[in-house]
């Protein structure tokens, strides 16, 4: 089911475009099938959710979590500013 275009993270008040998705897989060389796997989606999924730049997706909530969750798996976080890794705490 399609939604209204919504942010990724409307829980914290982010708006990321199809560009943000694009932007935060080349940030760790994921590609599409790997984000799949990852956030528990099909590829076709992900191609679609990255396929027109600067709009936001149109996809439903639970799909939007799932792939923001596999970014997140990932080690690349969407933020106000667009992206950025996710650091780890030293040893």
């Amino acid at each position: 089911m399609w939604s209204e275009p919504h942010d990724y993270c409307k829980a914290k008040a982010l708006t990321v475009t199809r560009s943000d998705l694009r932007a935060a897989m080349g940030l760790i060389g994921l590609n599409s099938a790997a984000l799949a796997r990852s956030s528990n989606v099909s590829p076709a999924t992900i191609n679609r959710l990255q396929a027109i730049g600067r709009k936001a997706a149109r996809a439903d909530t639970a799909t939007i979590d799932k792939v923001v969750k596999g970014l997140e798996a990932n080690g690349v976080q969407l933020t106000e500013d667009g992206v950025s890794l996710i650091q780890k705490p030293l040893p």
